[in-house]
């Protein structure tokens, strides 16, 4: 490309000189430049304390050389409370005369965002900006910026409130027990969620009484909003002991609820561990 330089420079020069500077604004202002567009920005991979926003540039080069970046500026704000910035640890090159998208990812801990936001609270939607900046060059070719801004909305979630509202024995003896668990699931966010799946392990008495995976055949719920699930429970109070048989057969019973909550929110899906502590009554 630095071979073609003095072939270029000599038909603009010579352009100058039939007619002037304002031929040459115009044949540097027709000359191709390339193109970078923030085409959206999406929230992806929701955790229990971190959630990914994911831009999608459009980049096009018009030259004959490849284009590329050696890395990508950013920076998250919420209105005038700057959240994080940095730099991305990978850039992109753009083949000669093509375009292609090109993904950067940005990693927003909550903690950051309540951090730098005044009274910003788990289960919140908190509105931000993001600006990019992205420095593109070529061989041959002098590094062109160009400054990029998008504003969404991203979640700070909660964990459900998930509680034991009682345990229904059908049979009860050493040899076999059999019943079901009353659950109880308390939207503590301020948008809706929509459960999927629930992995669990259940404890009574001190003693693991049940585990495994429960469909919640999608059970919807708005902002604050409770709603209820049963898991059946069968099991060998033998195999638990004497001691566990007699806490089962008494009135109440501490329990200890742990496990994994899929949840489909209107930002995507999300996964958010749960761990409920508490007493409960044992009925037959």
């Amino acid at each position: 490309m630095r071979r073609c330089v003095p072939a270029l420079i000599f038909p603009i020069l010579a352009l100058v000189a039939l007619t002037g500077c304002e031929t040459l604004r115009s044949v540097l202002a027709a000359a191709p430049k390339p193109g970078v567009s923030l085409k959206n920005v999406s929230v992806t991979d929701i955790r229990a304390d971190s959630a990914e926003l994911l831009a999608d540039l459009e980049v096009s080069n018009p030259y004959a050389v490849p284009l590329f970046a050696e890395s990508i500026g950013f920076a998250l704000a919420s209105g005038d409370a700057p959240i994080l910035s940095g730099v991305t640890d990978s850039g992109f090159s753009v083949p000669a005369k093509s375009s292609k998208s090109v993904p950067v990812a940005v990693r927003l801990p909550y903690r950051d965002a309540m951090a730098a936001v005044k009274d910003l609270r788990l289960g919140q939607v908190l509105p931000y900006t993001m600006k990019l900046d992205v420095d593109v060059a070529g061989e041959g070719i002098a590094p062109l910026g160009f400054g990029l801004e998008k504003s969404g909305e991203v979640p700070i979630p909660n964990v459900p409130d998930v509680r034991v509202t009682g345990v229904e024995w059908g049979e009860l003896s050493l040899a076999g027990a059999r019943g079901q668990v009353g659950l109880s699931l308390r939207n503590t966010n301020e948008f809706p969620i929509r459960l999927g799946a629930m992995d669990y392990a259940l404890s009574l008495g001190g003693h693991d009484v049940s585990s495994g995976s429960l469909a919640t055949d999608a059970l919807e719920l708005a902002p604050g909003e409770s709603g209820d699930l049963t898991l059946g429970l069968e099991m060998r109070p033998q195999d638990l002991g004497l001691a566990a048989f007699r806490a089962l057969s008494g009135g109440e019973a501490d329990f200890r609820l742990q496990g994994l909550l899929d949840a489909s929110t209107p930002f995507g899906p999300m996964k958010l561990d749960f761990d409920r502590e508490g007493r409960t009554a044992l009925r037959k």
